[in-house]
């Protein structure tokens, strides 16, 4: 059986929200090893590893499969 359960992240190396930028580098992480406040870059296509705000850029997430619904919402 396959398991939809997120197991990587890609943790950005920066502590202030005012520095950051699409170009900083980031390095994939385990899931569990993520802290309160660590930023984490969410690639085009990629999975939302943990609950979290957006503080720089933007994107829309399918909340089908959380929610059950047959269509995207």
């Amino acid at each position: 059986m396959a398991s939809l359960k997120v197991t990587k992240a890609n943790l950005i190396d920066e502590t202030d929200v005012k520095n950051l930028t699409l170009s900083l580098p980031f390095k994939e992480i385990a899931v569990e090893l993520l802290e309160l406040k660590d930023f984490v870059m969410i690639q085009p296509g990629g999975a939302v590893p943990t609950d979290g705000s957006v503080v720089f850029g933007r994107g829309c997430c399918n909340e089908a499969m959380l929610t059950g619904e047959a269509a995207p919402v």
